[in-house]
């Protein structure tokens, strides 16, 4: 504002500082304008983050009491006040640019989602320096893309993130430190990514010929070191594990193709052979065996009763024999010629 030329410059001046604050007064209330003027005695930020109001390095001046009343009481015309009643006309251009900033910044806590503004972004703020707040925003901004990527790539492995990010947000002191945020945070989610897909390879590398592929590597284990790694924030660590294993079974089949003819040609082949004489043998034994127990066999008088003739008798095992005098009409070759009659022995 311009003072009028003939008014009282001190008197005006308390008046309009009672109807500003006043005014002010009847907008955010009484509790939240204690609040104001409490923040301006300790010289405490008005841009917040999480925990206690740290100290401000901003002038305790207008701009100030009307960030604070913006901040802690929601006041939404306070700004077209002071543009009328307090700013220098000099200064009255900064309020387009405040108000541009502050729309921005208010987006950025939003998408926040639970995470402050960062430092960068705050202090800039409390000083009006609105470029540099747009260039601390537009890195803010980036980072919080970053962790959207990140949240969506673990989201299906149900791997717990790690704390520090947010820590690292809401600290970071410059577009340099936001930047390098946001480049750590897609980094990890890459390796997230690159540990999903060799997840579902190790799972899809189940049938025989993979498994004789894999030669009994524990894949599984490689695994879950990726996941510990990728809780731990070590990117570099989990997409070297997991692009090993993703290497490991991109050939697993083709291998195991391989390492089966290789085996048939040189070893399998004797297996089968080898397996089959054993078999042969076995069931050779089993024949001779059965055929020991029904055989025929020629002795002398197998049962040893009385002589009939001296002629030869034939012994069947299961304790039965035969005397030739049996076989009616029969020649034993070899023996001697016709047989003798049965009845010659009525025992036999």
């Amino acid at each position: 504002m311009t003072l009028p030329p003939d008014a009282d410059s001190e008197r005006y001046g308390y008046e309009t500082s009672h109807f500003v604050v006043d005014s002010l007064v009847d907008e955010v209330g009484l509790a939240a304008m204690a609040d104001v003027l409490t923040a301006m005695e300790r010289d405490v930020e008005a841009y917040r983050g999480d925990g206690e109001p740290q100290p401000t390095t901003a002038a305790a001046d207008w701009r100030r009491l009307l960030d604070l009343a913006s901040e802690l009481g929601d006041a939404e015309t306070a700004a077209e006040l002071f543009r009328t009643w307090v700013a220098p006309a000099g200064d009255v251009g900064d309020f387009e640019l405040r108000s541009t900033a502050r729309q921005r910044y208010d987006a950025l806590v939003t998408d926040g989602d639970g995470w402050a503004a960062p430092l960068a972004v705050r202090q800039a703020m409390e000083r009006w320096e609105f470029d540099a707040a747009a260039f601390a925003m537009t890195a803010a901004e980036a980072a919080l893309s970053a962790r959207r990527q990140l949240d969506a790539a673990a989201a299906p492995t149900q791997i717990a993130l790690p704390a520090q990010f947010e820590e690292q947000y809401e600290t970071a002191t410059s577009e340099r430190d936001l930047n390098a945020l946001a480049a750590e945070q897609r980094e990890l989610a890459d390796a997230i990514d690159s540990l999903s897909q060799a997840t579902a390879a190790h799972a899809a590398a189940q049938p025989p010929l993979a498994a004789l592929g894999l030669r009994g590597r524990q894949y599984g284990v490689q695994l879950e070191a990726a996941r510990e790694a990728v809780a731990a924030g070590d990117a570099a660590t989990a997409q070297a594990i997991s692009g090993e294993v993703r290497e490991g079974l991109a050939g697993a089949a083709e291998s195991g193709r391989a390492r089966a003819a290789t085996l048939a040609d040189t070893g399998i082949t004797w297996w089968w052979v080898a397996g089959l004489a054993g078999l042969a043998a076995v069931a050779l034994a089993i024949v001779a065996d059965r055929l020991r127990s029904r055989r025929v066999v020629a002795q002398v008088d197998p049962a040893g009763d009385a002589a009939v003739d001296g002629h030869v008798e034939l012994g069947v095992d299961r304790r039965i024999d035969l005397d030739e005098d049996a076989l009616t009409g029969a020649r034993l070759s070899g023996v001697d010629d016709g047989l003798d009659v049965a009845d010659r022995d009525q025992g036999q």
